[in-house]
């Protein structure tokens, strides 16, 4: 798959985020699913994903090694704490559509060499062009978690 679908494609999320404007504060923080996270954790989560690429991974040239030291386990519990510390759901959204974008932004600058670049997640190696497409699948299975969550949830169905 070339660059520009990839970036379309990890793209998507901003829409469908959007979408969910008329969501109430009260169904974004209502689990997803019995023993589950919040539908506002889940953005959380997508947004400390693209925040640390952002900030970390990307302007550093691939090589910060706080890559190697990354667990997925100790990023997710750190999204899922920021979401329940009592910042405001439309703030967890914005700060996710700002990341999202901006790491849409670089990627579309990017050279597209640097999509074979080597990034190292733990003991996991990858190209940039790898994680982005896991990202994107990544996404998908979190869309359809928070479709299933709105259109059992919200009256009058699913938020376009």
């Amino acid at each position: 798959m070339n660059t520009i679908k990839r970036c379309q494609q990890l793209g998507e999320m901003t829409y469908f985020i959007r979408s969910l404007a008329t969501v109430s504060t009260d169904q974004w923080r209502k689990p997803i699913a019995e023993g589950k996270w919040s539908a506002i954790e889940v953005v959380a989560h997508l947004h400390f994903w693209d925040r640390y690429l952002v900030e970390y991974a990307l302007p550093d040239d691939f090589t910060r090694e706080t890559w190697s030291e990354l667990t997925i386990e100790n990023m997710n519990r750190k999204a899922s704490i920021w979401a329940c510390s009592g910042v405001s759901c439309h703030e967890v959204i914005k700060q996710f559509l700002t990341f999202r974008e901006g790491l849409l932004r670089f990627l579309n600058r990017m050279p597209p060499e640097d999509w074979g670049r080597t990034l190292r997640m733990g003991k996991h190696t990858l190209t940039l062009a790898e994680y982005i497409q896991e990202a994107i699948d990544h996404d998908q299975h979190h869309r359809s978690q928070l479709e299933g969550c709105f259109s059992e949830n919200l009256k009058g169905g699913f938020v376009p």
